[in-house]
């Protein structure tokens, strides 16, 4: 059986790749972490990150009662509404110098 890959597993395939380069070539910061939902070792540069993989990330929410499909397209990747979220005036703060910082790009 052959499984055809999705743009959103290559995507999630060239995003690891990137990361396993910039690594080898240096001035890349990662650490170990276990993932919350298999609970097996990966590899990070994001401190934020702590599930392996969208599959885990979707199981984790799905199992927290949030049916997420990383395939999906994007009007229908939650099926429904997303759940109600509160970005804190600190969040925004951070988020705004964020999006200053990358639209100078």
């Amino acid at each position: 059986m052959t499984i055809t890959e999705t743009p959103e597993m290559n995507e999630a395939s060239r995003r690891e790749a990137q990361l396993v380069a910039a690594t080898i070539h240096g001035g890349i910061t990662v650490s170990r972490k276990v993932c919350w939902q298999c609970k097996e070792t990966f590899v990070t540069n994001n401190p934020l990150y702590n599930l392996c993989s969208d599959w885990c990330l979707s199981d984790y929410l799905y199992d927290r009662g949030i049916n997420w499909d990383p395939e999906a397209e994007v009007a229908d990747r939650w099926h429904g509404d997303p759940p109600d979220a509160i970005i804190s005036s600190d969040t925004l703060l951070v988020l705004k110098v964020w999006a200053r910082k990358i639209m100078k790009l």
